[in-house]
Formats: structure tokens, sequence, C-alpha cells
């Protein structure tokens, strides 16, 4: 029994190594990409509000009653479209009590034109009469005289001004008739419509807002400076993007470290709508002939080349890529770099690297320079 039991314990220990848990032989498991040399744009990815900068919020301008609001949401309207009328009866009759104001306004600045004109008349002969030595016309009619075309002057000046008051009262009257019917400042389509049938508002009370129809904008806050007019933007996620172009750069970082551009989209497509926020990629910079590395080979400011030493595989050379799931032993070389940008799914660098490099890519959080790898799926 016991030469038995030890036979037992004897082939489990045997099948141990081939248990799925043991560590692999020939290194860290690794998964390796080539590096990359040619052209790359170095992007910034944020997200941006749509906005319209078209939009108009209407309200009232004078204090009345709703007649009719002939607008309504979803309605094209066009520039000059009348969009809410007021009851104007009111403002009529105002209109009409001024116009009245200021005919007799004028008709009264035409009788104190007229007076003065008789006063500087007759005081025009007194004072000829006085000038002449031995005049039958005291000093005191004289000054009497020059008095009266003095007095007579004031009264012009005064009717003059008060005819200028009735002329503005019946501009104010004419602006508020005009005001009675608001009209849609531009082409576009109602958004918002609060004016009621009936209803009485007072001025400053909204009542209709009108949204654009043309380009659109989007504000977005990039997480680094570097950006400016006349770069291309992409917006959106796959299928629905759309391409846009900076407009507008807000010098200096905010207090948030971000820097805000203005994105111009023209003819923006109908699923595009104001308010909505969304992915925005910018393009900063451009590179025809850069090194670039999956962002996964990134570790602590370097990466793992895989390298074939001459002694494992004879007449190997080093840095030779391997060919599918190559299991060669080989030995990862740590490579500092310095990044310069980041490209998306890749990142432009700097540093001793060549195309056709094998980075490390998976399994490359443990590693250490001179440690020894094997190119395959990583291990648990």
């Amino acid at each position: 029994m016991r030469a038995f039991g030890a036979l037992f314990l004897c082939l489990g220990v045997a099948g141990c190594p081939a248990s799925h848990g043991s560590a692999p032989s020939g290194g860290v498991r690794v998964v390796t990409a080539l590096v990359r040399r040619g052209p790359v744009d170095d992007v910034i990815e944020a997200t941006g509000e749509v906005q319209q900068p078209e939009e108009a919020r209407l309200g009232a301008e004078i204090s009345g009653t709703v007649a009719l609001a002939p607008g309504r949401v979803g309605t094209v309207v066009h520039k000059g479209d009348v969009l809410v009328i007021f009851d104007d009866r009111p403002f009529q009759i105002a209109l009409a009590t001024a116009k009245a104001r200021l005919a007799q306004s004028q008709a009264t600045l035409e009788t104190r034109r007229v007076q003065q004109q008789r006063v500087a008349l007759r005081s025009k002969g007194v004072l000829s009469v006085a000038a002449e030595a031995g005049g039958a016309v005291s000093g005191t009619e004289a000054e009497v005289a020059r008095l009266d075309v003095q007095e007579a002057g004031a009264s012009v000046q005064g009717a003059e001004a008060d005819t200028l008051a009735a002329t503005a009262a019946v501009d104010a009257a004419t602006l508020d008739v005009a005001r009675t019917r608001v009209l849609a400042p531009f082409d576009g389509v109602v958004r918002e419509l609060q004016a009621i049938r009936g209803q009485r508002v007072g001025a400053g009370t909204p009542l209709v807002t009108v949204l654009g129809r043309g380009d659109l904008e989007v504000i977005v806050d990039l997480p680094r400076a570097g950006a400016g007019e006349g770069q291309e933007a992409t917006l959106g996620t796959a299928p629905n993007t759309v391409q846009g172009t900076v407009r507008g750069v807000v010098p200096g970082l905010s207090s948030a470290r971000t820097q805000r551009v203005r994105v111009v989209i023209p003819s923006p497509p109908d699923w595009l709508l104001p308010g909505s926020v969304l992915p925005a990629r910018v393009v900063i910079g451009h590179a025809d002939d850069a090194i670039s590395v999956p962002r996964d080979a990134l570790t602590g400011g370097a990466v793992f080349v895989a390298i074939v030493a001459p002694s494992q595989i004879a007449g190997a050379s080093p840095n030779a890529p391997s060919a599918g799931l190559d299991t060669t032993s080989r030995t990862a070389r740590r490579v500092p770099v310095t990044e310069r940008w980041d490209g998306g799914d890749e990142v432009v660098v700097e540093g001793d690297l060549k195309a056709g490099d094998e980075v490390v890519v998976r399994g490359n959080e443990a590693l250490s320079d001179g440690a020894t790898i094997t190119i395959g799926a990583p291990g648990p």
C-alpha cells in the first residue's frame, strides 16, 4: 500500500510541470509591434459644445396685449416675417394725439415768429429815431424797444423747443406702433414660442426664439495649447462625423489649463443640433517623416525593443522583426524616448529607434532592461 501511494505521488509530481498554471519557459511572454516611420498628424482630442451664433431671443419692447401669434415652433421663417402681433389700437391713438400736438406746436411756433418780425420792425423804427440828433424818442423808449426784441426772440426759442419735443413724441409713438409687430431678424426656424393670444405682457417679456440656419460653431476647450486659425478639426463619432475649421482662438490658457477655440462647421448636417456635446479632434501639426510607436509601447518615458542576439540564432541580425507568433527567445532592451506629440493611436517620439524595430506593446509592465522575453500571447 505504501509503495502504491509513493508511485501515485510520483506520478502526480511528474504531471505538475504540464499544468495550466505553470510559468512559461523562455522568459516573459510579450506582444510586439513595429516602429513606423512616415507622415503623422499632431492631434488634440477634447469635447465641444455645438452652438448656433444666430439665435435671437425676442422679447416685448412695449406693454400691451398679444392679438396674434402666427409663428409656430418648428416653422421656417424668413427675415421680416411677422412672428407676434400686438393690439395696436392704443398705440395708433397715441400716435394720432402726438401728431395733433406737433401740429399745434408748429402753429404756435409760426405765430411767435410772425410776432418776432413785427416787434423787430417796430423796434427798428424806434431805435432809428433815437439815433438821430434831436429825436423825439426818449432813451427809455429805446430801451423798451430792445427788450421787446429780446422777448420776442426768447418766445420763438421756446416754441421751437416745444416743436422739437412734439416731433420726438411723434417719432416715439411711430416706433411703438412698429413694435406692435415682432419680426424675424433673419432666416431661421422658430425654436420657442411663449406668446399667447390675448395675453397681457409687459416690456421685456420673452415672446419667441428664432434659431438661424447658417453655419454652426463648436466651442472646444483643448487640454493643451498649439491651436491656430485655419487648422482642421473632425467632430463626432463614426459614422456621424463632420469636418470643421478653427476660426477663433482665445490666446493663453485658462485657469483650468485649457485653450478655448471656436470651430466653424459650414452647411452642417441635420443630425448636428445646437446644444449637443460631441468629441472633437483638432489637427494642430503635421510631420512628413516622423518616428511613431503605438501608445501602449510607452512605459516610464521609454520603450522596450525586442533584440535577437546572434548567439541565440545563428545568422540572425539584431532587431530583426519576428514573423507571426515567433517563440524565439529574445532580450528586451530599454530605449529612452521623448514624446513629441500625440498622434491618436500612435505617439511621435524621438530616440534610438528606426523603422521596423519591434517594440513591446503588451507584457511590458514589469520588464527590465536585459530581461528575457518570448514573442507570443502574454501569459496570465
